[in-house]
């Protein structure tokens, strides 16, 4: 059975097969067609058809002939991948329109309030509108004059309570120059009322008639020697009475110099008793502590005044108020020494600087008799007086208290009105 040629197909890769001979460099072909030579010498033509002597082979893909070629595929695919995933983040992140810019907050614009509105009606007499139209300019000519209401509006006293010692009725108060009511107190009696009570001359350290104008803290040196006996306790109701004056933005103690010890506060050394080692508050409480520390203070055995003002120039302070009896009749000690020694020992203390203003002005008060040594009076000069004055004023730097009498004329006595019916 013969098989009949099949016309190529498509894609088809014809191939044809050459049968070449080599005869002394002379190629011939054979199969391929062309002219044939008999054994006579004709030549006859010979029809080869291609397609029953050429082998057909079918390719319809090329070999993938190296390994390498899956993974060069794969490097080929995820690239792609991430050139879009750039491209879509690249197309997000781009502003496709402009931003608006910055604005304030305005709380009086509607589009800042958030949630239903309500209009806030205000009941009461209408206003005329502010006008902003400039008053018409009139000259100036004479003088001018400032008119102030001769009666001040006077404040509601109706449930004023009517505390101890005091009025409450409001034509029983004295009122100041704007009208406010100043509370009178009854005499005072009670250390108490000393403490708490005399408030005139606000910000200025005032005993019996001594003063350090603008001193912000104060330290009052008193002699507990046993001479002090009869005269202490007026000396302790005049310093209550002092402190009773300090505002509470001041600050003070107290020191009580002799060598016999007492059950009051705390013992600086074998010399002196303090009432607080650190200056302190003059508040109201504070100064109710002194009242009581005073009480338990017992006069009693020698005295050395130089033992005092060491305690109280420690606390550096920026006065100090030196209150004693006769020198002599306190027993001396260092005192007694002389007065050169005891100006120089108190210059080591309370140095002057190069301005002559010492940190401390140091005030002395004698009661009773004057000081036969000179020394309190040298003191009360030197630190206390035209020489260490802050001011240049020349204040008073020591004084003599000889009886009470004396006393109670350095005293402002408190007014006293009675009680309406």
């Amino acid at each position: 059975m013969t098989s009949e040629p099949r016309a190529p197909a498509p894609g088809d890769e014809l191939v044809r097969t050459d049968q070449r001979a080599t005869n002394g460099g002379r190629v011939s072909d054979e199969g391929a067609g062309g002219d044939q030579r008999g054994s006579d010498g004709a030549i006859t033509p010979v029809h080869t058809s291609l397609f029953e002597s050429t082998p057909v082979r079918r390719r319809i893909l090329p070999r993938l002939a190296t390994p390498a070629a899956p993974m060069g595929l794969s490097v080929l695919l995820h690239a792609g991948l991430l050139c879009v995933g750039a491209f879509i983040v690249w197309t997000a992140a781009s502003p496709t329109e402009e931003s608006p810019p910055g604005t304030n907050p305005d709380f009086d614009a509607p589009e800042f309030i958030e949630g239903p509105t309500a209009e806030l009606v205000i009941e009461g007499p209408a206003r005329a509108p502010f006008s902003f139209e400039p008053a018409p300019s009139r000259p100036l000519s004479g003088e001018v004059k400032l008119r102030l209401d001769p009666t001040p509006p006077q404040p509601e006293t109706e449930n004023m309570p009517r505390l101890n010692g005091l009025a409450s009725r409001p034509d029983a108060l004295e009122r100041d120059g704007l009208g406010r009511p100043v509370l009178e107190r009854a005499a005072p009696t009670a250390a108490v009322d000393r403490i708490l009570g005399d408030t005139t001359n606000l910000g200025e350290v005032v005993f019996v008639g001594l003063g350090a104008s603008g001193a912000r803290s104060v330290v009052y040196v008193i002699d507990g020697s046993g001479p002090m006996v009869t005269t202490l306790p007026l000396v302790i109701a005049e310093v209550e009475r002092s402190v009773g004056r300090l505002r509470p933005t001041q600050s003070f103690s107290v020191v009580v110099f002799h060598r016999a010890r007492s059950k009051a506060g705390e013992a600086d050394d074998d010399g002196a008793e303090v009432f607080s080692k650190r200056l302190v508050r003059a508040t109201p409480g504070a100064k109710q502590r002194l009242c009581d520390w005073l009480k338990a203070i017992e006069p009693g055995g020698q005295s050395n005044p130089l033992d005092g003002l060491r305690s109280a120039l420690a606390l550096r302070p920026q006065a100090v108020f030196l209150l004693s009896r006769g020198i002599e009749r306190s027993g001396g000690g260092l005192w007694e020494q002389g007065m050169g020694r005891t100006l120089r020992e108190l210059d080591r203390l309370n140095p002057a600087p190069h301005d002559g203003r010492r940190a401390t002005i140091i005030k002395t008060v004698q009661f009773l008799d004057e000081d036969p040594t000179g020394i309190m009076q040298a003191i009360g000069e030197v630190h206390g007086g035209l020489a260490s004055s802050r001011d240049g004023a020349g204040e008073k730097g020591y004084t003599v208290i000889r009886s009470e009498r004396d006393l109670a004329a350095t005293i402002p006595t408190p007014v006293v009105k009675p009680a309406p019916e």
